[in-house]
């Protein structure tokens, strides 16, 4: 637990410093600094009292024994999810439109209408906000709710794969509630509060790979599952092509079983078929940079 104790502090101290008002532009590191102080000051107050191992470990057995249910898994995943999917809803940005928002929202109907649509470097995420829209448009739902609905939704799929990355993960760094406080207030939880964008689904995605990748190394799941979410990945954002080298370690690392080797082969096998699938021409990647 130890190791993970100063990298813990520096992000969540980040937090802090920046909702006190110094000058920090970094972009979700501020989140904070937008709500009011009765927020902020619980929040540094927990966030000090993380610091302390022992207090960490207080507080996790207090929950335990005010309420015996939430020991048990399930119970206390849907909870938490719960009361997290509510406060990503009560305490949403007010500045949802920031980026590239405004832009987006004039162009979602008008792609509706064309077949070769919008997809700069994230061609899967525009095809999937683009039939989404078609599905919801029928019952009212505007180019805004939309978003802010993929948006929601992407928040509550982190928040459900908190829990068992955040065990898996526990189990080699030292606890998983000390993990699970670092992954629950990520830099990009305003993506979460109805944020306008395309991105909100891409840190789901990383969570997910994250998880295959622990099982990977654990020997539970074959090195051809995260090949195959990679790809997916990469469809979904190119920037994606940045975790190729943890692939080739996960299929190293698993080089003594049958077929590793031929997982590498699956992420851009299966990263070309959905191109290729969504019918995506090379002008098209070439328009605009997400």
């Amino acid at each position: 637990m130890l190791r993970l104790l100063l990298p813990v502090s520096a992000f969540l101290g980040l937090h802090v410093i920046a909702a006190l008002g110094l000058p920090l532009p970094l972009w979700g590191a501020d989140v904070l600094a937008f709500y009011p102080r009765w927020v902020v000051i619980p929040f540094a107050i927990a966030a000090g009292m993380l610091q302390l191992p022992a207090a960490a470990d207080k507080g996790m057995g207090l929950l335990t024994r005010i309420t015996p249910h939430l020991a048990r898994l399930p119970a206390q995943s849907l909870l938490l999810a719960f009361a997290g999917l509510t406060l990503f809803v009560a305490l949403s940005s007010a500045a949802h439109l920031l980026g590239d928002g405004s832009m987006l929202l004039n162009e979602l109907p008008h792609n509706l209408r064309l077949d070769n649509f919008r997809v700069d470097r994230a061609p899967l995420l525009f095809w999937l906000l683009r039939e989404l829209y078609s599905v919801v448009q029928p019952f009212g739902l505007t180019a805004e709710a939309t978003f802010r609905l993929y948006s929601y939704a992407s928040g509550f799929a982190y928040l459900l794969l908190v829990f068992p990355v955040s065990r898996a993960a526990g189990k080699e760094l030292g606890g998983g509630a000390l993990v699970a406080v670092f992954l629950l207030p990520p830099a990009c939880l305003q993506l979460f509060c109805g944020y306008i964008e395309t991105y909100p689904l891409l840190a789901t995605g990383l969570l997910l790979y994250l998880w295959c990748g622990l099982l990977v190394l654990r020997g539970s799941l074959s090195p051809a599952w995260s090949a195959g979410l990679l790809g997916v990945l990469l469809a979904c954002h190119f920037m994606f092509v940045t975790l190729v080298p943890s692939l080739v370690y996960l299929v190293w690392r698993r080089r003594q079983n049958s077929g590793s080797l031929l997982a590498l082969a699956l992420t851009p096998t299966l990263f070309a078929a959905i191109l290729q699938l969504l019918e995506v021409s090379p002008p098209q990647l070439r328009h605009g940079a997400t």
